[in-house]
């Protein structure tokens, strides 16, 4: 445990690192300029390179449960997908409250080791999993991935305000966001790649140790965190160290809005994700060229949104372009149901090329990249009014209820889609659904508003 004169001794240094920073470039720091701090940089790639090896493993694992011969189970393909999904998802309701507490009670940058060097053990066994073709031993790793990411969570957020300048929060986590959505992609379509391929197994399971390497080395050069809380003690009792950190989120009424507009967010962004590759091949007579292109488009939407919402806020923290974004969202998720409800699928899929050459595919190609987009400018600055706005000794727990909301919006996001397809709701008609409830949260999120915001919003839409 820190001393506390040694802490605040720490959190002097920071601060007065932070100030040479600013002294030394523009009050507006550049993006760009993030990557190469060391206050940012370290951090950055320990995110990307998780997000990374967790999607290249969850993709290599459903790839060879689809179309392997080694994982063989008596339920299908589909049901194995969302068991895996289960099983990443799963410990963020179990472990996030512990997590926050970890957090907030230890040094926060040796703690991002251990758990970086408890990943590369996890991954190793991840690796005996896909070698060994078992299925369990598969679904157990994901399991310790999932557990792994819900620990590791609560600590890189809550670093970010302790390293950068309250004007940076924007464009760090915009980069952080951006990167890791890019990360998702890439890791997903590396893991459908290298099983495909001769030897592909193998080529799996280097890139993953060489991902929990590089990770771990890239912890190692994360300045200095303090713990805020060195005295906290750690809850035992599961039900009630959820009902306390979501206590501690509901203490400030912005920090609050701004875990339920994220979580939102996240709750799109599963349904369209889930949904790209039934959508691109039933409804629109695409084929898997079109589900990776559209893949490929949501991801770097955000990763494009988030950016860019770091030049749109130049530094300030607040919901000032949420009510906007929803907008956003809402209009090109209506028109691209609109869009593919007028599509006749062919008797034979298209590919790429086919499916672009059409006005309708255009379209929905725009729609889909144009949505992504919005939703990374929507979801930035509310991770950075959580992390400005939260209490600095309860930071930490705070961004773990958010993981908890997120996680639940998500699995009821699963619930309600399997429902509504088997009650025979057409996948159009999903999209126009989540389009209509965005323009319901493009008013909600008026309540984000700073008061000097858009003087002609109606008083009441902000309370």
């Amino acid at each position: 445990m820190i001393d506390i004169n040694e802490r605040h001794h720490c959190t002097r240094r920071s601060a007065a690192r932070v100030a040479r920073s600013q002294r030394r470039s523009p009050p507006m720091s550049s993006q760009l300029r993030l990557l190469a701090a060391r206050r940012f940089l370290p951090l950055f790639l320990t995110q990307t390179l998780g997000a990374f090896e967790d999607n290249l493993f969850k993709s290599a694992f459903i790839m060879l449960v689809t179309y392997g011969t080694t994982m063989q189970s008596s339920l299908g393909p589909g049901a194995l997908a969302a068991i895996a999904g289960g099983a990443l998802i799963v410990p963020f309701f179990l472990f996030s409250p512990t997590a926050g507490e970890l957090a907030d009670r230890f040094e926060r940058r040796r703690l991002l080791q251990v758990l970086k060097a408890a990943e590369l053990l996890t991954v190793i066994a991840a690796i005996a999993a896909l070698l060994a073709g078992s299925l369990v031993l598969s679904l157990v790793a994901l399991f310790a991935l999932g557990a792994q990411a819900t620990f590791s969570s609560p600590v890189r957020y809550a670093l970010l305000p302790q390293h950068l300048a309250a004007d940076e929060l924007v464009g760090g986590n915009g980069l952080l966001e951006g990167g890791t959505f890019l990360a998702i992609l890439i890791g997903t379509i590396a893991g459908g790649i290298a099983i495909a391929v001769h030897r592909g197994t193998e080529m799996a399971s280097v890139l993953l140790v060489v991902c929990g390497l590089c990770g771990l080395a890239a912890s190692l050069f994360v300045p200095r965190a303090p713990a805020p809380s060195p005295g906290l003690r750690l809850s035992r009792n599961l039900a009630g160290a959820i009902a306390e950190v979501l206590g501690f989120a509901r203490r400030r009424r912005d920090v609050w809005l701004a875990i339920l507009g994220s979580s939102w967010f996240w709750l799109v962004g599963a349904v369209f994700l889930t949904q790209i590759p039934s959508f691109a091949k039933e409804t629109l007579g695409a084929g898997s060229g079109v589900v990776i292109l559209f893949l490929a488009a949501f991801s770097v939407g955000v990763g494009t949104g988030s950016v860019l919402c770091g030049r749109l806020m130049r530094g300030e923290v607040s919901g000032r372009y949420a009510p906007l974004a929803a907008l956003g969202i809402a209009a090109f998720a209506i028109d691209l149901a609109l869009a593919g409800a007028g599509v006749r699928p062919p008797v034979m899929l298209l590919g790429v090329a086919a499916f672009l050459s059409r006005v309708a595919g255009m379209r929905i190609f725009f729609d889909l990249t144009a949505l992504a987009v919005c939703g990374g400018i929507f979801v930035v600055p509310l991770y950075a009014m959580i992390q400005r706005l939260s209490d600095e000794a309860a930071r930490a727990r705070i961004i773990a209820a958010g993981n908890i909301m997120n996680a639940l919006f998500m699995t009821i996001a699963a619930a309600a889609t399997a429902a509504l397809l088997a009650a025979g709701v057409r996948m159009t008609d999903l999209f126009l659904g989540i389009g209509v409830l965005n323009i319901a949260v493009a008013l909600w999120s008026c309540r984000l508003l700073p008061d000097d915001a858009w003087p002609f919003v109606p008083r009441i839409l902000r309370r």
